[in-house]
């Protein structure tokens, strides 16, 4: 099975992969304003 790799061409990658490195708090707004704050461990394809 074969496996995709990530774009990293593509800017939203990147930034991604920085706030990964960085330890960066995140705040995700759900649609019926839930809110969940975390940080990013991890990025899949």
């Amino acid at each position: 099975m074969e496996t995709a790799l990530l774009n990293t061409s593509l800017a939203g990658v990147r930034m991604l992969q920085n706030w990964i490195s960085e330890g960066l708090a995140v705040r995700i707004a759900i649609v019926d304003q839930e809110r969940i704050d975390g940080r990013l461990i991890w990025q899949d394809t």
